[in-house]
């Protein structure tokens, strides 16, 4: 589920830069785009949430939850404040958010590639003849 919940949060911050590069060069942002955004983040928070809680993750696992429930905040104050209210996002906010996010996914990556290398250095039994 980790795994999956990446692939959600690869695909919300594939979005994400888009609506940044476009925010900064003053183009407009489609609401689909938002909306899309926002909806894999979702996604990918709640399997991840589920996930860490389901196994008990510990270490950067959380401390990606958190950076993701950071992010999270950041995205509904832009959505719900700015955005759907017509108010030009805060700069500083966009870059907040997205740091937040990137050091999220940055933790998450580690966690799982921690916990792929664990499993690949474990021994096998040995076999009495």
């Amino acid at each position: 589920m980790f795994t999956l919940a990446l692939v959600f949060f690869i695909l919300a911050a594939l979005g994400g830069i888009t609506m940044a590069a476009m925010h900064f060069t003053g183009k407009s942002i489609p609401m689909i785009l938002a909306v899309v955004h926002g909806a894999a983040a979702v996604i990918g928070l709640a399997l991840f949430l589920v996930a860490v809680i389901g196994v008990g993750a510990g270490g950067s696992a959380v401390a990606a939850l958190i950076f993701f429930l950071l992010a999270a905040a950041g995205g509904l104050v832009m959505f719900l404040g700015y955005y759907l209210r017509g108010r030009p996002l805060p700069s500083g906010l966009v870059v907040v958010h997205g740091l937040a996010a990137l050091t999220g996914l940055i933790l998450l990556i580690v966690y799982i590639s921690a916990a792929h290398a664990a499993v690949d250095l474990e021994l096998p039994e040995e076999v009495d003849s």
